[in-house]
C-alpha cells in the first residue's frame, strides 16, 4: 500500500492537477468538438476554478507586515472557503444532474436545453444581449419540443417542464417524480442525486448554509475561533471538496476512451487516494471505476 501524503492541502493540490489534466486529456481526443455532451469539459473547468480560488484562501494569511514576527495574527480565511464550497457543491450538482446522472441520453439533452433555456432568460432579466437571448430561445424551444422525451409527456408535464410563454424552464427535473402538479427540486436534493454519502451530506450541508447565510451560531463560531480551530475548519472544507473533486474524475473516467486510458496509466498512489475518498463520500451504487 503507498504511503499517502500526510498534509491534506498536499493531497488536495494533487486532485486538482490529476482532474485538470484528464480533463486536457479529453479535450485532446475531440478536439474543437461542438457536440453537446462535451459541454461537460467546460463545466469541469468551472469546477476546477473553484477549487483553485479555494487554495488561495487555504494558505495562512498574513494581513500586516507584523504578521510575520507574530504567528497568533495569521489566520485562514474559513467564510471564504465555506462559501467556495457551496459554490463548488452547486457546480459539480450541475456537471453530474446535466451530464452523468443514471437517466437516458434523451433527458440528458432535455435538461441540458433547458439549462441553456434559463440561462438566456437569467440575462435577459439582467437586461444583457436581449436580441441574441430571443433568438436563442426560440432555437431552444424548438428544440425542446422535438425531443422524443418531451414529446411523450401529456401537456401539463410539458408545461411544467417549458411554459415559452412565461419563459419558464426547470432542468432541475427528474422523470420518475414528474406528477400532475409538478415538483421543482431543491439545490439539496440535486447534490443528494449524485451519490453523495448521506451521513457526509447531513453533517456538511447544513452546516456550510449556516456560514452562507450568516446564522447566529456562525458568528459565534467565527468570533471565537482560534488558530487551531480554523486549521481544522480547513481540513474539513479541504476534505469535503476533495470529495468533489474525486466524483468528477470517476464521472469523467467512465464515459470517455481517454478517460479509461487516464484510468490506466494512472499511479497507484493517486488511485488509492481517489478510491479512498470514493469509498467514504459516494455511494457504491455511483462508484463507476475505484474499486
Amino acid at each position: 500500500m503507498p504511503e499517502f501524503p500526510k498534509d491534506s492541502l498536499t493531497r488536495y493540490y494533487r486532485l486538482i492537477n490529476l482532474l485538470e489534466n484528464l480533463v486536457n486529456e479529453i479535450d485532446k481526443e475531440y478536439p474543437n468538438d461542438p457536440r453537446w455532451f462535451l459541454f461537460s469539459l467546460r463545466v469541469s473547468r468551472k469546477l476546477l476554478f473553484h477549487c483553485k480560488g479555494f487554495c488561495l484562501h487555504s494558505a495562512d494569511t498574513l494581513f500586516n507586515e507584523t504578521s510575520q514576527k507574530n504567528e497568533e495574527n495569521t489566520f485562514v480565511d474559513v467564510p471564504a472557503l465555506f462559501a467556495n464550497l457551496r459554490l463548488q457543491i452547486d457546480c459539480y450538482s450541475t456537471f453530474h444532474h446535466i451530464f452523468f446522472d443514471d437517466v437516458d441520453w434523451e433527458t440528458k439533452r432535455l435538461r441540458f436545453d433547458l439549462w441553456r433555456y434559463d440561462s438566456h432568460v437569467q440575462r435577459i432579466n439582467l437586461e444583457m444581449g436581449i436580441e441574441y437571448d430571443l433568438q436563442q430561445l426560440e432555437e431552444l424551444k424548438s428544440n425542446i419540443e422535438n425531443n422524443s422525451l418531451f414529446k411523450s409527456y401529456e401537456p401539463q408535464k410539458q408545461n411544467f417542464i417549458l411554459d415559452h410563454e412565461r419563459q419558464f424552464a426547470n432542468w432541475k427535473f427528474f422523470p420518475s417524480r414528474l406528477s400532475r402538479n409538478g415538483h421543482r427540486i431543491s439545490w439539496t436534493e440535486l447534490f443528494q442525486q449524485t451519490g453523495i454519502n448521506l451521513e457526509v451530506m447531513n453533517r456538511a450541508y447544513g452546516f456550510l448554509s449556516m456560514y452562507v447565510h450568516s446564522n447566529f451560531f456562525s458568528v459565534c463560531h467565527l468570533t471565537e475561533m482560534d488558530k487551531r480551530k480554523s486549521y481544522k475548519a480547513r481540513n474539513f472544507a479541504i476534505t469535503f471538496s476533495s470529495f468533489l473533486l474525486c466524483f468528477a474524475i470517476d464521472d469523467l473516467a467512465s464515459k470517455f476512451t481517454s478517460g479509461k486510458k487516464f484510468l490506466e496509466e494512472m499511479k497507484t498512489l493517486d488511485f488509492e487516494i481517489i478510491r479512498s475518498f470514493i469509498d467514504q463520500g459516494r455511494v457504491k451504487e455511483k462508484n463507476k471505476n475505484f474499486f
